[in-house]
């Protein structure tokens, strides 16, 4: 019965993280989307949530900290197969300085925004995809 709870609770897990996600890869799935300095909350979400996602599926564990460069050491430790599956090792740290830009929520002085490229938006919602998909149980 334990094993049976174990797997239960696993499955509830992962789908109360897909609950959160689901609507935020709706809203990526836009024809032509530019992406913008808001959407870095909806992938830095999305990432953790699917990485705690799989480390409790997977080795039954759900960290205290929820930084992504820490998710990203522990996916990388205790999902290594998964990991090479999903993560490109040279996008990792465009992938991590992109996720880690601070959003400012009261007014700049400057009055700017930091500019990424649209390119390293894309890397990050394609290991959010993958992540997804390996997820599914």
């Amino acid at each position: 019965n334990s094993t049976l709870d174990i797997r239960q609770l696993q499955k509830q897990y992962w789908n109360e993280r897909l609950s959160y996600i689901t609507p935020w890869f709706i809203a990526f799935q836009q024809e032509n989307l530019v992406y913008q300095s808001g959407h870095i909350l909806l992938l830095k979400n999305m990432f953790q949530h699917l990485v705690l996602g799989l480390l409790y599926q997977k080795v039954q564990y759900v960290p205290a900290m929820y930084s992504c460069r820490y998710l990203m050491q522990l996916f990388e430790t205790f999902l290594p197969q998964i990991y090479k599956e999903c993560v490109q090792p040279e996008s990792v740290k465009e992938i991590l300085e992109l996720l880690n830009t601070p959003v400012s929520f009261f007014p700049r002085c400057d009055g700017e925004l930091p500019v990424h490229d649209q390119l390293a938006f894309a890397k990050a919602l394609c290991v959010c995809e993958k992540l997804y998909s390996h997820g599914e149980m």
